[in-house]
């Protein structure tokens, strides 16, 4: 791989671990009986802090999967069909070699 890729996935681990620490806040607001969030709580300026938080994340991982993917389609392609390579074994290594008679 180069050291482009590299970067920009270390870029994209970041983002993605905004994203995380963003949304497990608001995940600590309650909801209601059918999962929604009150009015009242949406009314909180913590709420209102947090929601904004998670959209600016949210806001950059757009923008930086928008350039990300298409600019490395080969290698996130490479690197998938090598993940995949690894996870399959072939045939010929899972054969048992004949049992022998004593």
């Amino acid at each position: 791989m180069n050291a482009a890729y590299d970067e920009a996935k270390l870029e994209r681990d970041r983002l993605q671990a905004e994203m995380q620490s963003a949304s497990a806040i608001m995940q600590t607001f309650p909801r209601g009986e059918m999962g929604l969030t009150p009015d009242h709580i949406k009314a909180s300026p913590e709420w209102r802090a947090a929601r904004a938080r998670y959209q600016t994340a949210l806001s950059a991982m757009q923008t930086f999967n928008a350039t990300f993917i298409p600019r490395f389609k080969k290698e996130i392609a490479a690197e998938r069909r090598a993940k995949c390579a690894a996870r399959t074994v072939s045939p010929a290594s899972t054969s048992k070699a004949p049992l022998q008679s004593p």
